[in-house]
C-alpha cells in the first residue's frame, strides 16, 4: 500500500478519538504562537485534519477553508462549513486564491512527494503568498511508527528534514527557518 493510501487509513480510523490522542501539546502550542504574526488575507488550511488550527484562525477574524484527505477527519472537525476533501498532491482549488497556506504540525513531512505539493502551494497562492509549515528537524527518520491507543494499533508515516532539503524543496523562495524545540522547526516561505 502507498504512503498516501495508508495515511488516510489512519486518519479515517483515527479521527474518532483524534482530540484524545494528540491533547494540547507544546508542539501545538509553539507552532500556533509561530503562525500567528503571518496570518493574512484568505488561508487555506491544507491538512487541516479535524480543524484545530481552522478554528483559531477562523476565530481571529480571517475567511479560511481547509483541505484533507480524510473523509472521516472533516467530518470529525469541530469546523463544519470551508471544508474540502482533497489531495495535496492536486488541489482541487483555483490558481491565485489564497493569500496565505498553513500546514501544521509535520503534515508537510507526511506528504510523499513534496514536491508535487510545493508546486500545487505556489499555483494557488497570489503574488506574495507566503506558505507556513512546521515540520521534525533532522531525527534521521523517513518511517512509519506504531502508535496505540484504546487497545487499537495504528501506523504513522514521519518524515524529518534536513535544513538542506527544506532550502532545496524552496529554493526560489525567499525562507526562514525557525527552531522552535530541538527537533520542531517553522518555515515562512514566500514568492
Amino acid at each position: 500500500m502507498k504512503i498516501k493510501e495508508r495515511l488516510k487509513k489512519f486518519y479515517d480510523e483515527y479521527a474518532d478519538f483524534y482530540d484524545e490522542l494528540e491533547e494540547p501539546n507544546e508542539y501545538l502550542a509553539s507552532e500556533t504562537h509561530f503562525y500567528i504574526p503571518f496570518l493574512k488575507g484568505k488561508i487555506l488550511d491544507l491538512g487541516c485534519g479535524n480543524g484545530r488550527h481552522l478554528k483559531v484562525i477562523k476565530r481571529m477574524g480571517f475567511y479560511a477553508v481547509g483541505l484533507d484527505i480524510s473523509h472521516k477527519m472533516l467530518i470529525a472537525s469541530k469546523i463544519k462549513d470551508d471544508l474540502i476533501l482533497g489531495d495535496a498532491e492536486l488541489l482541487p482549488l483555483r490558481s491565485n486564491s489564497f493569500d496565505m497556506v498553513v500546514c501544521m504540525f509535520n503534515t508537510f513531512g507526511q506528504f510523499s512527494d513534496r514536491e508535487k505539493v510545493v508546486k500545487e502551494v505556489r499555483r494557488v497562492l497570489k503574488d506574495n503568498g507566503t506558505f507556513v509549515f512546521t515540520v521534525f528537524y533532522d531525527l534521521n527518520s523517513d518511517e512509519f511508527f506504531l502508535r496505540e491507543f484504546n487497545g487499537k494499533k495504528f501506523w504513522i508515516y514521519v518524515h524529518s528534514f534536513s535544513l538542506e532539503e527544506i532550502y532545496g524543496l524552496f529554493e526560489d523562495w525567499n525562507i526562514k527557518v525557525e527552531f522552535l524545540d530541538k527537533d520542531f522547526v517553522g518555515v515562512v516561505a514566500t514568492f
